[in-house]
């Protein structure tokens, strides 16, 4: 993969996508070598990604499992909140000359779609109707034959109050099901709010530092099995 006018150094990756992203990081790092600009992370990561990703690929093929790196370094986090304001600013940069060029280079390969070339991750946000925390998914771009689409997600139940599981129990059918039933359900599980919020992380959680919400999905289910088991109590 030598220069041009260079004898080529043979190589045993035969995949073009995996040999063309060698290439592309070659190039930014001869001619990034005495220049200075800022934004390379963002305009080259899908790059940097899938040189990390073949990466691991090759080298657990070649020289087996025990070198894999996925214990050590399998997800960088972001520490930086990027605003749409500085990705618009970016853009709008001026770019060094040859910076420029590798960009409009990758932007119009032939390998652009390939994950095997760069491999593009997509952020989004989600915010819950009930807190402003932050919830970032990470989804694979990637519709090519090298990689299969995933996603990392975390867990994003609905929270809802006492009285809209209340509501939810009553129109399932238990219309004499009220606030002090519920109250009795949960209670026969953790003795104590306090307790309640220690141990019943996988149905619900604590927001504004002091209100309890339910997850409707794991939740409801429970507190419908306590109404069958009481028969005809609460229809």
């Amino acid at each position: 993969m030598g220069k041009e006018g260079q004898t080529p150094i043979q190589s045993p990756i035969k995949d073009a996508a995996v040999i063309e992203n060698l290439r592309k990081i070659i190039e930014i790092r001869d001619e990034v070598e005495h220049t200075f600009f800022v934004g390379g992370d963002i305009l080259f990561g899908a790059l940097f990604q899938a040189c990390c990703i073949n990466f691991e690929k090759y080298i657990t093929e070649w020289f087996g499992s025990s070198l894999s790196l996925t214990k050590e370094l399998s997800l960088v986090l972001q520490f930086v909140r990027l605003e749409k304001e500085q990705l618009v600013e970016l853009e709008k940069s001026n770019l060094p000359p040859a910076i420029k060029t590798i960009v409009d280079e990758i932007q119009e390969s032939e390998f652009k779609d390939d994950s095997a070339f760069q491999f593009k991750v997509h952020f989004t946000e989600v915010v819950s109707s009930k807190t402003s925390a932050d919830i970032h998914c990470l989804v694979s771009h990637d519709k090519s034959e090298h990689g299969t689409p995933y996603a990392i997600k975390p867990r994003d139940y609905a929270r809802v109050t006492e009285k809209e599981i209340v509501k939810a129990v009553q129109d399932k059918g238990y219309k004499n099901f009220k606030p002090r039933d519920h109250q009795k359900c949960w209670k026969e599980r953790w003795n104590t709010a306090k307790e309640r919020n220690e141990h019943a992380r996988q149905y619900g959680e604590v927001l504004n530092k002091r209100q309890w919400f339910w997850y409707k999905q794991t939740w409801l289910k429970e507190v419908l099995e306590f109404c069958k088991k009481a028969g005809e109590q609460f229809k």
